[in-house]
């Protein structure tokens, strides 16, 4: 069965290859821009989300954040 859809495929793209170039470069274009969305809007509305539910007061208090051993 895989041969045969195998063979399918490869017919296609060899009568068909712009139409697959086409097809493939716009799957390619789509990802790529949701993945710059999601970088660039999506990350900052999630941290919105996630301040909003977290309903701080204001008089919190954290450890700090230090890099290396703490003595």
């Amino acid at each position: 069965m895989l041969t045969i859809l195998a063979v399918g495929i490869r017919w296609w793209v060899q009568n068909q290859s712009w139409r697959a170039f086409l097809f493939f470069g716009v799957i390619y274009l789509l990802t790529s821009a949701l993945m710059v969305w999601s970088s660039k809007v999506g990350k900052l509305h999630m941290r919105e989300i996630i301040l909003n539910q977290a309903e701080l007061r204001g008089d919190e208090t954290g450890m700090p954040v230090v890099g290396g051993v703490s003595s």
